[in-house]
Parts: C-alpha cells; sequence; structure tokens
C-alpha cells in the first residue's frame, strides 16, 4: 500500500472524484505494485 504514498497527483484526484478506471480496485492495488514514475503510472491505468 506504500506505492499509493507515491501516486501521480491527478490520479489521487481521480480516486477521490471517484473518477479511477473501474479495475483500479483496492484489491488491485495488493496484488499489484505501481510504478515509481508518474508517466508509467498513467500508462497502466489506462489499460485497466
Amino acid at each position: 500500500m506504500i506505492d499509493l504514498a507515491f501516486l501521480a497527483p491527478d490520479l489521487v484526484r481521480d480516486v477521490v472524484d471517484g473518477e479511477q478506471p473501474p479495475g483500479f480496485t483496492s484489491d488491485w492495488c495488493k496484488r499489484h505494485s505501481l510504478p515509481p514514475n508518474w508517466d508509467e503510472q498513467r500508462e497502466l491505468l489506462t489499460q485497466l
């Protein structure tokens, strides 16, 4: 879960607004790690 501390600010805003990709769930976060690079995070989440 520590990866979420380094989530790109616009992605945090999307989660707070309830506009995150449907596949980006707490279960997904438990099973996967997020890349530290914000551009890579955005690319990964667009694939969910």
